[in-house]
């Protein structure tokens, strides 16, 4: 019999939301096989049978279970599986009637305690797992009934007398709801984690970008890839690495740095089925050749929906991408573990002199960086930015060396 543990996908997180089981209770598996979905900080990833039985699961979908907890169990044939079987129990969660309705995720239960929302209250709701998101919308629900139609205007919270908007209407109450999809859920998640937790700055540069566009497609053609300003800001960020180590950090506690080892650059993936984070591990080593295969290979992934603990797991940095055309400017979120996110925006066209006077177009980018002000000062970031492009307004020469200014975090 093999116990079924819970790996640890990343290093933010000691816990993960079983999200759903995608095999039956006594159902023959093989090694590798996809048994279950889980929800971590940054993404819904695999959780795959570590060899071949039959299942056995000793804990319930939408239970959060610790890194390390037994969540099912490999019998050897059928017929021990039978023989040993036990009903199925969440982890660490108390048996028999007193036993709690539903799941509620941690930082459902903060923001309850933090407001004064009771846990019955949240189990009311009738949910398998009550997020923060349902606490908030209960809190925006009980804002809204300060003011009904018919009623005199009376000044409230707001200041001015007036309901928020939609407030105490049918639609704000009775309308249609729709569930979000569990990539989604896990991005919401990510998404209010950095916002609650993380001290975000943010700063841009004008980069011309002529001189990248036509080096990629020379690197195009004659590396038969498809290169271009992602793949080239992919291997820029990998190449200042050991000039910036606080951007490629992980801050511990609030005093303290962890210095990620290797350049493993995240970068959005988003084909339409869910936002994820891909990471481009050891981007320091590899050519934009195949930073392109890599990229092109995560594209792929996200549209079959074929993407892996170990293709999200590890980024030092992140870049986000914006290309579509028009858009001016992306202020990205630093996701949590990180210090930093890149943002790449769309190409954009402006008239400029030249020396003569002429007036001439060239292609520009509104290069962002996001960053968590406890571990990075402006000084930092501006110089990280302008070595970034730097390289790409000379990109078939390296960045020009320079000692990162010296802070404490």
């Amino acid at each position: 019999m093999t116990a079924v543990r819970v790996p640890k996908f990343n290093s933010n997180d000691a816990a993960y939301l079983l999200l759903e089981w995608v095999v039956e209770d006594g159902e023959t598996v093989t090694d590798g096989q996809e048994i279950a979905l889980l929800e971590t900080s940054k993404a819904v990833v695999e959780l795959n049978s570590p060899g071949d039985g039959v299942l056995e699961r000793k804990a319930e979908a939408h239970t959060e279970c610790a890194v390390g907890d037994p969540v099912a169990v490999l019998h050897p044939d059928r017929t021990a599986y039978e023989r040993g079987a036990t009903p199925v129990a969440p982890p660490n969660a108390p048996a028999g009637p007193s036993a709690p309705p539903c799941s509620v995720t941690r930082g459902a239960r903060e923001l309850a305690e933090e407001r004064g929302i009771p846990l019955e209250r949240l189990y009311a709701l009738g949910r398998k797992v009550v997020r923060r998101s349902h606490v908030e919308d209960l809190l925006a629900k009980a804002a809204g009934r300060a003011h009904r139609p018919g009623e005199t205007d009376a000044p409230g919270p707001q200041g001015n007398g007036m309901a928020p908007p939609g407030a105490g209407t049918d639609e704000a109450v009775d309308g249609p709801t729709e569930p979000l999809s569990a990539v989604q859920r896990a991005v919401a998640a990510t998404v209010s984690e950095s916002h609650r937790t993380v001290p975000t700055a943010f700063v841009a540069v004008r980069v011309g970008v002529d001189a990248a566009l036509e080096h990629a497609a020379r690197l195009s053609r004659s590396e038969r890839a498809l290169i271009g300003l992602p793949e080239l800001l992919v291997a820029a960020i990998a190449a200042v690495r050991a000039r910036f180590p606080h951007c490629f950090a992980t801050l511990v506690g609030e005093d303290a740095v962890r210095v990620r080892p290797a350049a493993h650059v995240g970068v959005t993936i988003d084909t339409g089925n869910g936002l994820f984070v891909a990471t481009v591990r050891d981007a320091e080593t590899l050519t934009p050749a195949d930073i392109a295969h890599r990229l092109m290979e995560f594209r792929l992934r996200s549209l079959r929906g074929g993407f892996r603990a170990e293709h999200l797991a590890d980024s030092a940095v992140a870049l986000s991408l914006h290309t579509e055309d028009d858009v001016v400017l992306a202020r990205p979120i630093v996701f949590p573990g990180h210090t930093c996110n890149v943002a790449l925006p769309g190409v954009l066209d402006e008239v400029v002199l030249d020396a003569d006077g002429a007036p001439r177009r060239r292609r520009v980018v509104n290069l962002g960086l996001a960053y968590d002000h406890r571990v990075l000062n402006g000084r930092t970031a501006m110089a990280f930015l302008r070595a970034l492009k730097e390289f790409l307004e000379s990109p078939a020469l390296p960045a020009a060396p320079a000692p990162e200014p010296s802070e404490a975090p």
